[in-house]
């Protein structure tokens, strides 16, 4: 695996998840989310730890956001630093 190569596949997991099962099951930290753990474990594993620690400092960025919010500001984060093209967003009435 390459340089940050780890990182970008967790947070891709973690987008994933937060748009099909975010408003479902609202969760307010990325160690929250299905396999999250045990992905950074394979991480430790591979001595990615640069990875671990970037995934850690991005959920302390995130962890003051409002639990309401969390997700939609987790998929901007994401998208925004990996120039994902962004899902279709559904309106809340």
């Amino acid at each position: 695996m390459g340089f940050h190569e780890g990182r970008r596949i967790v947070l891709k997991h973690i987008r994933e998840y937060l748009y099909e099962e975010g408003e479902s099951v609202p969760v307010c930290s990325i160690y929250d989310i299905p396999y999250v753990k045990r992905m950074m474990a394979y991480l430790g594993e591979m001595g990615l730890v640069e990875d671990i620690m970037a995934l850690d400092a991005f959920e302390k960025q995130m962890r003051p956001i409002p639990r309401k919010d969390w997700g939609t500001a987790v998929i901007k984060a994401i998208e925004a630093e990996y120039e994902f093209p962004p899902f279709v967003y559904k309106e809340v009435k």
